[in-house]
């Protein structure tokens, strides 16, 4: 990381070094477009400015043939509730709109959508479909229709018009998930779920031939599926700003502490997080890390440069031999040069994230790339391994992605200047989904 004290500085008094519990998310659906934190699938998206419930911005899905999704970057459910309003349109066959939940790949999800074309329809059968069910790609509506007629979808009571907004509301806790349409007391469609898979992404879902407007969503996770996550501060380290909400999207609740590390302390905890530690870790302390990595739990290691952080004085390669890990020596710094982080076992899309000066990390699998200067890919930047018993391990040889640094439209090589960023930012738009997925991962068991 390049050396501008005076930011980092800033960047630390805004830190709150507090546990948040498990609350209401809401998702600016419109904000969240305009930093490409929406990746459509056989969709384009769009934004309004008003005119959804409470005058909210609309994010808009339009038509194509086939189904399409739109993921949100970094947002994995368990168990909880999703609350959102949506607009569909009164064309026969021609609006499918709802919510992909427990999503592992493009694919394969399950998902709640409405028929508003149904709503009001004077035919009893086609009443009868107002809203449904799925999960794919095993049980589509068809197969579920000829297989278990009258199950999975139900009609809508007392029926809106199919033009105008509706609330959907679903609830997912154990191998249930309920639906209520409106503001009704009772559910419209209650059903037992087809899929295994009880985490994973949520997205915006239409049909084929349909678009859709969504907005005022809001998840909240149920505190009895969140996890915790352990923020070491008891090593010289900070907690970056939108840690707590970035966490908590992927049902991680973060609590902040100073005691020394010991297998109390991390009994429990399905994360340690170790973000830029730069005191020394006692014997005792590297034990305790070890045996919680080996007993089920992940850890997620973050370093900087030798002037930041020494590996003589932390003694953090202790901490990751045991997995076939180590960080090295810092590599030659090029100003403002970038990583790329893969798509694969971790990421959902390639990720270009900053780098400016760090290290590398050798062994386990590389998922991220210091970039040269023409733009090819570099040293291993971060790596992963899994650990027999559950554990995870993630390490990353450089700290900017991980205060979320980065900025929309900055240029690769541009030199910062003393005290301050480059002009125009740090290279690197993707930190967010980058450290959201990274923490979704870790904490899948």
């Amino acid at each position: 990381m390049s050396r501008f004290p005076a930011a980092l500085a800033t960047v630390a008094a805004l830190v709150t070094a507090a546990s948040t519990p498990a609350t209401a998310q809401g998702v600016d659906l419109a904000a969240l477009a305009a930093r490409g934190g929406l990746r459509a699938v056989n969709r384009t998206v769009s934004v309004v400015d008003a005119g959804a419930p409470g005058g909210a911005r609309t994010v808009r899905v339009d038509e194509r043939p086939d189904a399409g999704v739109v993921w949100l970057d970094g947002v994995e459910l368990a168990d909880g509730t999703i609350d959102l309003d949506v607009r569909g349109r009164d064309v026969l066959q021609g609006s499918f709109l709802g919510v992909a939940f427990h999503g592992t790949n493009d694919s394969t999800f399950d998902a709640i959508y409405l028929r508003p074309f149904n709503f009001r329809a004077a035919d009893s059968t086609r009443h009868a479909h107002g809203v449904q069910y799925i999960s794919l790609p095993g049980y589509d509506w068809s197969r579920l229709r000829q297989e278990h007629p009258g199950v999975f979808e139900a009609p809508v009571q007392p029926p809106p018009a199919p033009e105008a907004w509706v609330h959907l509301r679903i609830e997912l806790r154990g191998p249930r998930v309920r639906a209520w349409v409106g503001d009704g007391d009772a559910p419209e469609l209650e059903v037992n779920r087809l899929s295994a898979q009880r985490r994973g992404r949520v997205g915006l879902w239409v049909g084929a031939g349909s678009p859709g407007e969504f907005a005022n969503l809001r998840i909240t996770p149920d505190a009895r599926s969140t996890q915790s996550l352990y923020f070491d501060q008891a090593h010289g380290e900070f907690g970056p700003p939108a840690l707590d909400t970035v966490a908590a999207g992927v049902g991680l609740q973060v609590t902040y502490e100073k005691q020394p590390l010991t297998p109390d302390a991390l009994r429990g905890r399905r994360v340690l997080y170790l973000r830029a530690p730069s005191k020394p870790f006692t014997a005792p302390e590297k034990a305790a890390v070890v045996d919680f990595v080996r007993g089920g739990g992940s850890l997620l290691l973050v370093l900087d440069t030798e002037e930041r952080q020494s590996l003589a004085v932390t003694g953090v390669n202790d901490l990751i031999a045991p997995f076939g890990m180590r960080l090295t020596a810092d590599t030659p710094r090029v100003p403002n040069v970038g990583a790329i982080a893969v798509a694969g076992e971790i990421d959902a899309a390639d990720r270009e994230v900053p780098y400016d000066g760090g290290r590398a990390i050798e062994g386990g699998t590389a998922f991220a790339y210091q970039l040269t200067r023409d733009g090819r890919r570099g040293p291993p930047y971060a790596a992963w391994t899994k650990v027999a018993g559950g554990g995870r391990v993630v390490v990353m040889a450089e700290g900017m992605a991980s205060l979320f640094l980065g900025d929309p439209g900055a240029t690769r090589l541009t030199p910062d200047t003393p005290n301050a960023p480059p002009p125009g930012g740090w290279w690197g738009k993707d930190s967010r989904p980058f450290v959201s997925e990274v923490l979704a991962w870790l904490a899948r068991r």
